[in-house]
């Protein structure tokens, strides 16, 4: 799987740190690559540990 252009929106979302997000829409559309930018910006800028993060999936592809 290749690294995914987000768009405006997206990063816009990854980057939103001051309240809790929940991403719906298609297959496909990058939910799964913004949310993990999403944690990559919360570790790097240390707002929370690995152990704080909670990342909840219901697609058997976007877990593997």
């Amino acid at each position: 799987m290749g690294k995914r252009e987000l768009s405006k929106e997206q990063l816009a979302a990854a980057r939103l740190l001051t309240r809790n997000v929940a991403l719906t829409a298609g297959a496909g559309t990058g939910k799964t690559s913004t949310l993990v930018e999403r944690f990559v910006t919360i570790l790097k800028g240390r707002s929370a540990a690995v152990r704080q993060i909670a990342a909840i999936t219901f697609t058997e592809k976007a877990a593997n």
